[in-house]
């Protein structure tokens, strides 16, 4: 009997131990879990912190003009009509050819002479010509005329120079059939470019 209650003793002890060791285990659980509970609900107000400061940071932002659509389309025309008058790329020979078909047109002879070929003049490229023109005086200055609206609107005439002819060696007198010659000094304008050797082709 004796053996019995001690038996009893020791199972009851052992029970007891168990069950205080699973409480222990639990409470061990239940802390690392609320732990990680309350990190996680620390981090979760900081990341709602930061959503709430970048939103207002959104709000604060000032919002594109009204005329911004109006801006564009105009400086896209100012672009287009400078890429106009000042072309890419032009090509040195057909530069020449114009000069030389326009003197036949206004009857006059012009010959056009390269002197420098290309050069860079700050942010752009020069095609530098002498040009002669000789003929009757309304003539020479028809070709000045045209010339000055010709279809390269970035050419300019420079250094004009006129001499009054006589071949007959008498009194030419003076007007629209007097022969005179005329220089000038041309330079037609293109926006730098690479491909700065295809242009005196």
């Amino acid at each position: 009997m004796k053996e019995k209650a001690k038996q009893k003793k020791k199972m009851l002890y052992l029970a007891t131990l168990g069950i205080v060791a699973l409480l222990i285990g639990v409470i061990i659980a239940g802390t690392l879990v609320w732990r990680d509970h309350l990190g996680n609900r620390a981090e979760a107000a900081a990341l709602a912190g930061q959503i709430a400061e970048v939103n207002q940071k959104i709000k604060d932002t000032p919002g594109p003009p009204e005329d911004l659509e109006a801006r564009l389309e105009t400086a896209r025309d100012g672009l287009a009509a400078a890429e106009d008058a000042i072309p890419a790329v032009i090509k040195r020979n057909d530069v020449v050819d114009y000069i030389i078909d326009l003197g036949e047109e206004c009857q006059v002879e012009a010959i056009p002479l390269v002197v420098e070929g290309w050069v860079t003049e700050g942010d752009y490229n020069a095609l530098r010509l002498n040009v002669t023109v000789t003929g009757r005086l309304d003539g020479v200055t028809d070709f000045i005329a045209a010339l000055e609206d010709s279809q390269y609107r970035s050419l300019t005439i420079g250094g004009l120079s006129l001499t009054f002819l006589d071949p007959t060696g008498g009194s030419a007198g003076f007007g629209d059939a007097t022969p005179v010659a005329a220089g000038m000094n041309i330079a037609v304008y293109t926006y730098s470019s690479p491909t700065l050797k295809e242009m005196t082709s």
